[in-house]
């Protein structure tokens, strides 16, 4: 009996090991063939803001936010006209922390009233799926299709969120943002 416990616990240990490797390992090709996630409509996440990154500033405002620990900072939001955009978004969106640094950039889409909620989600589907190929698969997702989001292995702070929660109006959202840089 004392033989049959050992080689049960024995068998079970190596099982989860090789699970958890796995896993690990799997991230690691994730990281190898995909690319990192760096910024998006050819704004660099990091860098400090340059009216040159963009083709327009249509706006700016005072923005007030919250990092991780919940520390109050004031940065500045840029709705802008990107030098180059995508035909999936229509309104683009920069937030710049105190030092001057971008630490998100946003597209958003608001389809036409005729849109239904079912052409919308498939649109968002369609750019998870180029995101998938871009940056391997998303982290995280729900059962509904209405958001996903994507991290960098090698670099947590940095992610993509895929939004499609307003697909009853036509709208979705994506963001690509660097955590460390909300300081």
């Amino acid at each position: 009996m004392k033989t049959v416990l050992v080689a049960l616990v024995v068998s079970l240990s190596a099982w989860l090991f090789w699970g958890i490797y796995s896993s690990q390992q799997q991230e690691s090709v994730d990281e190898i063939f995909h690319e990192p996630i760096t910024g998006a409509f050819g704004i660099t996440l990091g860098k400090a803001f340059n009216s040159d990154m963009v083709k327009e500033v249509l706006s700016k405002e005072q923005h007030t936010y919250k990092n991780k620990q919940g520390k109050e900072f004031q940065g500045s939001v840029l709705h802008f006209k990107p030098l180059h955009p995508s035909d999936q978004f229509q309104q683009y969106i920069i937030k710049i922390n105190p030092e001057g640094n971008i630490y998100s950039i946003e597209g958003n889409y608001q389809g036409d009233k005729g849109m239904t909620p079912s052409v919308c989600k498939a649109g968002v589907k369609s750019l998870a799926e180029e995101l998938e190929l871009k940056y391997g698969k998303p982290r995280g997702k729900d059962s509904f299709g209405l958001w996903y989001s994507f991290r960098q292995i090698s670099d947590p702070s940095k992610s993509i969120k895929l939004y499609a929660h307003r697909c009853r109006t036509g709208a979705y959202s994506v963001i690509y943002l660097d955590d460390k840089l909300k300081k």
